[in-house]
């Protein structure tokens, strides 16, 4: 079940972080072209790091792809990976689908 507003700890710094900030922050922005993973928001697909990045205002170097994405989907987002072997887009129920094969 997704969190309105969830609490997390970085760089030993508590940050708390609502869906709606996010939903905020990504409507003053344009989606940047997506490398490998995204997040959907309201339809749109956009890097998991620019939305990340703009919600809490964290430099995008100081944290990973992975920890952004946890985050995401906590707050109820849908989050995914474009697979460059094939250029299809896999969901991330699909890839957990394909690990428990």
């Amino acid at each position: 079940m997704a969190a309105d507003a969830i609490t997390f700890t970085h760089g030993g710094k508590i940050y708390k972080l609502s869906r709606g900030e996010v939903l905020r922050a990504v409507g003053r922005v344009s989606p940047e072209p997506i490398r490998t993973h995204w997040v959907e928001i309201n339809g749109v697909r956009y890097p998991v790091k620019q939305v990340f990045a703009k919600a809490t205002r964290l430099d995008r170097l100081d944290f990973a792809t992975n920890q952004a994405r946890n985050q995401l989907r906590r707050l109820g987002f849908v989050v995914g990976r474009t697979d460059d072997r094939d250029e299809r887009t896999i969901g991330w129920n699909a890839l957990v689908d394909k690990t428990e094969r």
